[in-house]
């Protein structure tokens, strides 16, 4: 019974919270509070981008490097096993 009557009390908590956010949020207070949230979703979308760019060209940067350096590699280890045999 007890299990019940708290199923109910929350239902109707939770009902109550609803209805209270939905009158909040149609007041002009509320759709103020809305369109601050997506302003600030925007701009971290935003800057998300920004660091995902800025990580892609740090990465080719890198790999470019990589490249160069093993080619380096290579070749030093060629020169070197030619001089040796």
């Amino acid at each position: 019974m007890a299990n019940s009557t708290s199923f109910w009390i929350g239902l109707a908590v939770g009902a109550a919270a609803s209805a209270a956010l939905a009158i909040f949020l149609q007041s002009d207070q509320g759709q103020d509070v809305v369109d601050d949230i997506k302003d600030a979703a925007e701009k971290a979308q935003d800057e998300l981008k920004k660091a995902y760019s800025s990580f892609e060209d740090k990465l080719d940067h890198y790999l470019h490097k990589s490249k160069e350096v093993s080619d380096d590699i290579e070749k030093k280890a060629y020169k070197l096993k030619k001089s040796v045999s």
